[in-house]
C-alpha cells in the first residue's frame, strides 16, 4: 500500500452542504411561518441553528473532508433574496392574526 493509497483510507465522507442548507432554511422558515401561533417557535429556531452550528463545525472538524469553495452565493441567495419575502409574508401573517 502506498502513501497516497492510505491518505485516501483515512480521508472523511463529503459533506453534502446543499442538504444541510436546505434543512436549515426549512427550519428556520417553518418556525417563522408557525410563529404567531407558536410563541416559542422563533426561540426553537434559534436553538435548531445554534445546534446546526456547533454539530456542523464538529463533523467539518473532526469528520468531513474538506469541504470544496462554494463561496458567498449559497449564503447570499437566502439572506438577500429569499428571507425578505418570507419575512414580509410572515408579517402579513401577523397582521391577518392579530387583527
Amino acid at each position: 500500500m502506498t502513501q497516497a493509497e492510505a491518505n485516501v483510507l483515512f480521508e472523511g465522507e463529503v459533506m453534502d452542504i446543499e442538504n444541510n442548507m436546505a434543512a436549515l432554511m426549512n427550519t428556520v422558515l417553518s418556525c417563522l411561518w408557525y410563529s404567531p401561533i407558536v410563541p416559542y417557535a422563533m426561540p426553537a429556531a434559534v436553538v435548531a441553528v445554534l445546534l446546526n452550528y456547533w454539530i456542523t463545525k464538529y463533523m467539518v472538524v473532526y469528520w468531513y473532508r474538506k469541504p470544496e469553495n462554494y463561496g458567498a452565493g449559497i449564503v447570499e441567495l437566502f439572506t438577500v433574496r429569499v428571507l425578505p419575502w418570507f419575512l414580509i409574508a410572515w408579517g402579513a401573517g401577523m397582521w391577518y392574526f392579530f387583527f
